[in-house]
């Protein structure tokens, strides 16, 4: 069932609502109809509450919504967004990934891969993450959201200290990176990388463990708000894991693609350039945890928590 959602709902919260303008104004009226219908499905309706509103429109407006699979594949189209399903074991142990890519069970528990020829017992979902950020700058208002808020901290001076720490780009460890050659252009992106374990239902013990990223470049007010987290993948319940890095391995490699640089192009600056970023933070708390520490001083190995932290001066922001 988790699969299934997480299918539903990944062309929706692979692009920011912010900038849903950009996209709907290159699509005719029809495409731009089913895109704002979808953007509002994806507030949390059910399966049922849609049909009603496809019976609804198809009665009133003539007007015919796709089904759900439908919906989903005409979106994939629209957005050029692909997620990949990719094996892993029935009870979660491990992802078919790497160096386990041809195994046919689980290196931990035994279980057969496939139930039968070509059919696995289970897959998770991974969305790949450079399209995503190729995306965003094809689109004009999000493209320069992305270089003018970063942009003075890469025309600071590598050995200026700032007076008050404000965001991840005033500390010392984005200092040292620019001195070890990485982010020389305002157009390179931060990244964050967060994933921990959540508990699906109230009752009993089926979790599952979000694996998300957060773009340092853009602004904290609107950094961690639920239209601009990207999520990567799911990893399934209801066990916990036993190999993590067999999960990340798709997400490894691609990051290590973007640390080599893709070719994009900027649509706020009309032109070809090459699109860096890297994972400078890595933490394994979920965003709920955010407020309770303070981030700034973790980057500066101080594990103080916030309350007792008088040092720094300190921004939270709500995520919703």
């Amino acid at each position: 069932m988790l699969k299934l959602i997480l299918v539903s709902y990944i062309p929706v919260y692979s692009i920011s609502r912010s900038n849903t303008g950009n996209i709907v104004d290159d699509l005719n009226a029809s495409d731009g109809f089913f895109f704002r219908i979808c953007e509002w499905v994806d507030t949390g309706i059910s399966r049922q509450q849609y049909e009603q509103l496809r019976d609804l429109l198809r009665r009133q407006l003539s007007t015919e919504l796709p089904c759900i699979r439908r919906r989903d594949n005409r979106l994939q189209k629209l957005t050029q967004l692909w997620p990949r399903l990719i094996d892993c074991c029935r009870k979660s142990c491990m992802a078919y990934t790497g160096q386990y890519d041809s195994l046919h069970t689980c290196k931990y528990c035994g279980e057969p891969r496939y139930r039968s020829p070509g059919k696995p017992f289970q897959c998770f979902v991974y969305i790949p993450l450079c399209q995503r950020l190729l995306r965003q700058y094809s689109m004009p208002r999000r493209a320069h959201t992305l270089q003018t808020y970063c942009r003075p901290f890469f025309e600071r001076p590598i050995d200026a200290i700032p007076c008050n720490l404000t965001d991840w780009w005033d500390g010392r460890r984005y200092r040292e990176l620019r001195r070890d050659g990485l982010f020389t252009q305002y157009t390179d992106i931060a990244l964050q990388l967060l994933l921990d374990g959540v508990q699906l239902v109230e009752r009993g013990n089926h979790t599952c463990t979000p694996v998300i990223s957060i773009n340092y470049n853009l602004p904290p007010a609107i950094r961690y708000q639920k239209h601009n987290i990207l999520l990567n993948l799911v990893i399934p319940g209801p066990r916990k894991y036993k190999d993590l890095d067999s999960y990340l391995q798709p997400l490894v490699e691609e990051l290590e693609e973007l640390g080599c640089g893709v070719e994009a192009y900027n649509a706020y600056k009309n032109e070809n350039f090459i699109l860096r970023a890297w994972p400078v933070v890595v933490t394994g708390m979920l965003l709920l945890s955010i407020r309770f520490c303070c981030c700034y001083c973790s980057l500066l190995v101080c594990c103080r928590p916030a309350a007792s932290c008088s040092r720094h001066y300190h921004n939270y922001y709500h995520i919703s």
